[in-house]
């Protein structure tokens, strides 16, 4: 098959990893793969590149490449229209529906007749992600229109979590047109590792407790440092390790609580480093508010947790209460700061459970997480549609 994958997001960022391991997973198995994303750097021109056997566009972000989360770029929509309005594919697979995703999409399916499969990955409207662009009347009511009818104007809707599914049907989608396919874990190109080692590796201190946290967003890090406050106030041996932005409100924050000093700035890291940060961890920091944005998601980075072998302390909000609870892969609090302080503590405490948790987590993602196994559901998915039995999957 002939697939193209439209995506909003920077290259390397958010929605991006779920979009490029399907994507990969499918070319491994032979089948075409052309994804669209947008240039990390305000740039001008359009690039192509060859990666993992997939063909990657990367749109030009300047003209609004960044606003309100992206997806709206002037220069990106203009770029994916005409580079892709000749070519030949056999069918659409969409992520999420802003504007520069949406556009070429239907283009392609009522225009050129190819099948269109949205995949729902974020709880955008109506109290999700994009609730602060009330401001913005005109934007905020085209993505809702765009949020809900790109899912209706689809042959197949593929949602994260279960919470998006719930909400596919009630906006009238047959069951027969959805499937709940989470994302997954990298087990190829991120494998456990030795502690000390990679303490050693990355000049870590080999005689402390770490507690490690990816997070590019900043999604609920306030409640992170928070907790984390309460941590050092009880294991002064113990460090938080962060990986994401080194600068902003929340080191601000980290500042006020008296904690900075307690934090392992690492910043923004290449992802074939990631296995050897996440191995320098005792355990994994997850914490999710319950609120529509967290129940409306599935964290890419526990599927890098999983992968990696290490315990997660999360929360109980989502998907999350499924996973954590068939397969044992770390502790559940609830989402507030004094409980999920309080999970860590016993957590570090036990590192013995802490390695048992972690050794299940790889299991789990090898035997059911793997984005190898993700891409086989998709597979099997597409073959039960009438738009796209005829396809050589």
């Amino acid at each position: 098959m002939r697939l193209l994958f439209l995506n909003h997001n920077l290259l390397g960022q958010g929605t991006f990893l779920r979009c490029n391991n399907i994507a990969v997973q499918l070319a491994k198995q032979g089948h075409r793969c052309t994804l669209v994303c947008v240039a990390a750097a305000s740039r001008y021109r359009s690039t192509r590149i060859e990666e993992h056997g997939i063909e990657v566009l990367i749109a030009p972000s300047r003209g609004g490449g960044h606003y309100q989360g992206g997806g709206w770029g002037i220069l990106d929509i203009l770029t994916r229209m005409g580079a892709l309005s000749l070519k030949g594919f056999d069918l659409v697979y969409a992520f999420d529906h802003k504007p520069s995703v949406a556009l070429p999409a239907l283009l392609k399916r009522y225009a050129g007749r190819v099948p269109l499969i949205s995949d729902w990955a974020d709880w955008w409207c109506r109290g999700g992600h994009m609730s602060i662009a009330h401001n913005f009347p005109l934007q905020y009511g085209t993505e809702c229109f765009l949020e809900e009818n790109t899912k209706r104007w689809s042959d197949g809707v593929t949602t994260i979590c279960a919470a998006l599914r719930d909400r596919a049907r009630a906006l009238g989608i047959p069951e027969e047109r959805l499937l709940h396919l989470p994302s997954g874990a990298d087990i190829d190109r991120i494998r456990p590792m030795d502690r000390r080692k990679a303490r050693e590796s990355l000049g870590m201190p080999r005689d402390i407790h770490i507690v490690g946290c990816i997070s590019a967003n900043l999604i609920d890090a306030d409640m992170l440092l928070e907790a984390m406050a309460k941590v050092f106030a009880v294991r002064r041996d113990c460090r938080l390790l962060f990986l994401g932005p080194g600068r902003g409100w929340h080191r601000d924050l980290a500042v006020a609580l008296g904690i900075d000093s307690h934090v392992i700035w690492a910043g923004f890291q290449p992802y074939h480093r990631i296995a050897e940060f996440i191995a320098c961890a005792d355990l994994m920091a997850l914490p999710m508010r319950d609120n529509l944005v967290n129940r409306g998601r599935w964290p890419n980075r526990i599927g890098e947790h999983m992968a990696a072998g290490r315990a997660t302390a999360c929360c109980a909000v989502g998907d999350m209460i499924h996973l954590f609870g068939e397969e044992r892969i770390g502790v559940l609090s609830s989402p507030d700061v004094e409980d999920y302080c309080a999970k860590v503590l016993a957590l570090l405490d036990d590192p013995r459970a802490a390695e048992e948790m972690g050794a299940r987590a790889r299991e789990a993602a090898e035997r059911r997480y793997s984005w190898k196994a993700m891409a086989v559901r998709f597979c099997e998915f597409l073959g039960r549609l009438p738009e796209t039995s005829g396809l050589r999957i």
